[in-house]
């Protein structure tokens, strides 16, 4: 562990829930929280916080607590998609209509959106930046549910899943720490390494006994990787995420993803800087219904700590086979400088 990111973590979540409690935001008293931070490189854990006191009672939410995870899957359902260019790209239009998932012995699946409103066409981009469910779980399941299932144990998640058109948004329960390591995966580049906390065992005179060594794979290719990434950026610079805009200065440019689950019982922020990746949750531990998001509850951890720690920018390392094109943001086509709002996509 690192004490100065330990600290950083421990009173970023203490000092916020206490709060959430006074201002009686979100009904009842006894919020709880964990917090995992990780090197994105190494795999190292560098901060690990169970719930809001800090002196350790038994139970780490960060280790054993499983909770729903809601839409922090969805970067895996855009991975899939990212990794086959001829057919998707960021601004590849897909549709946020109405959407019924019909299976045998099941009762029908309709999912909704958060704002209860559908979006028409819009690009791939756009709809992981507002995480809109409906576009998302057509975009899975034309993909194939098994696929993006398969694409999520290679991100790092060993937890058996149910292969139902449900858990493509998230209706699944993962410890922040599993959450972590997915998103470990994508904060390298595609390099699955996984977590560890100890370097070497050794004896009273230093003498090693047991060697932790890192251990590396490579299990996507760096370019949907990247793309995702970018993509990840325009989360908070333009999506559901900006509120972290208020803590980090633009130059950071982290990547993150918001996540809130059904009845808004659990909330989650995860979001990676140069040199820190961050996974912060919020609910209750009888896990009652509440009004907790993302955006409004777990984020605003995350922030406090990052900004107390001043994170690194993520710069992200372009694959030889990405290409920046200026895109016209009004036709979705080749652009120019000269255009009004030009935006620099990669391809």
């Amino acid at each position: 562990l690192d004490p100065r990111v330990q600290a950083a973590a421990e009173t970023a979540l203490t000092k916020r829930l206490a709060q959430f409690d006074k201002e009686k935001r979100f009904g009842q008293p006894g919020l709880e929280g964990a917090v995992v931070v990780t090197d994105p490189q190494s795999g190292e854990v560098q901060a690990l916080v169970g719930g809001r006191d800090p002196r350790y009672r038994g139970y780490n939410r960060a280790l054993d607590a499983a909770r729903p995870v809601g839409s922090l899957l969805k970067p895996a359902i855009y991975l899939t998609a990212l990794s086959d260019p001829d057919k998707y790209t960021l601004l590849t239009p897909l549709d946020d209509g109405p959407f019924v998932w019909k299976s045998r012995g099941a009762p029908d699946w309709e999912p909704a959106n958060y704002d209860n409103k559908f979006h028409g066409i819009v690009p791939l981009r756009t709809a992981l930046a507002q995480s809109y469910n409906a576009a998302a779980a057509r975009l899975g399941t034309e993909l194939g549910v098994d696929r993006v299932i398969d694409n999520v144990r290679r991100l790092g998640v060993e937890r058996p899943l149910r292969p139902f058109a449900s858990t493509l948004l998230g209706a699944v329960e993962l410890s922040p720490l599993e959450v972590a390591q997915m998103y470990q995966t994508i904060a390298s580049g595609g390099f699955r390494s996984p977590l560890r906390a100890i370097r070497e065992v050794t004896t009273q005179e230093g003498r090693p006994l047991t060697r932790y060594p890192l251990a590396v794979e490579q299990v996507f290719a760096p370019e949907p990787v990247y793309l995702l990434s970018a993509a990840m950026q325009g989360v908070v610079r333009e999506g559901t995420a900006q509120g972290l805009n208020k803590f980090l200065p633009p130059e950071v440019a982290p990547a993150g993803k918001t996540g809130t689950t059904d009845e808004q019982r659990d909330a989650w922020f995860a979001g990676f800087t140069g040199d820190r990746l961050a996974i912060v949750w919020v609910g209750y531990d009888d896990n009652r219904a509440a009004r907790l998001s993302g955006a409004a509850t777990a984020l605003p951890i995350w922030g406090d700590m990052m900004a107390a720690l001043a994170p690194e920018p993520l710069a992200l390392a372009k694959p030889e086979r990405i290409e920046l094109v200026w895109i016209d943001p009004q036709s979705g086509l080749r652009g120019g400088t000269s255009c009004p709002g030009a935006t620099e996509v990669p391809f």
